[in-house]
């Protein structure tokens, strides 16, 4: 007697996109499929079988208990962002640079069109991830064009503190560097960016 499973979900048009998002986040992956009525196939790591057909079902397939990932793919059913959502670009630090590796500070412009996808995705703290989870929410997102960067070595980053005396404003030139670059980068594609949204290193208001 087979234990496999399956279960059929259907989706509007406009929600078939972001179902395939949450199942690549999830670790599946592409396969062909010859039906033309098959608009992706996609393998889990655990051998199971996901086909979305263009009527908008979809149909999961195999051995595995789906319940946490059609949980995940049904976050987003019914959800819309608010009225007054408005985009904005963020920008945080990971690294203290002086010993295990280098100061990084990324910056991301964040559309409503990106900000819905990442929703659906489940991005949250990643203190709360495993590094496989991390990974795979990486490789669904990896493409976005609007992300800055400013990475210091640690060598370069003793140099910076030695010269600054305060670790502080270090951080605050290198957020600075990035939200720069990222709005020089949008005003010239005609990108409107009217909002900055930075995690406080600082208790001294004027230095953020």
């Amino acid at each position: 007697m087979s234990n496999q499973n399956t279960v059929t979900l259907e989706f509007k048009k406009e929600q078939i996109e972001p179902v395939r998002d949450v199942l690549l986040a999830n670790g599946w992956r592409n396969e062909e499929d010859s039906n033309s009525y098959v608009l992706f196939r996609l393998r889990s790591p655990e051998n199971s079988l996901a086909l979305m057909y263009r009527s908008g079902k979809l149909v999961l397939q195999g051995r595995e208990e789906f319940t946490s990932v059609i949980s995940n793919i049904q976050e987003f059913q019914g959800d819309t962002v608010t009225l007054d959502y408005k985009p904005h670009f963020g920008v945080d630090e990971v690294g203290k640079g002086d010993y295990f590796g280098p100061l990084i500070v990324v910056g991301c412009f964040v559309t409503e069109e990106f900000f819905k996808k990442i929703k659906v995705l489940g991005f949250a703290d990643s203190k709360r991830f495993t590094d496989k989870k991390i990974f795979n929410l990486y490789s669904a997102v990896k493409d976005y064009p609007f992300y800055y960067r400013s990475i210091v070595n640690p060598r370069r980053y003793n140099e910076m503190v030695d010269k600054y005396k305060n670790v502080s404003i270090l951080l605050a030139k290198q957020h600075a560097l990035v939200i720069e670059e990222g709005l020089k980068d949008l005003k010239s594609k005609n990108i409107q960016c009217n909002y900055v949204v930075i995690d406080q290193f600082s208790s001294s208001k004027s230095r953020v």
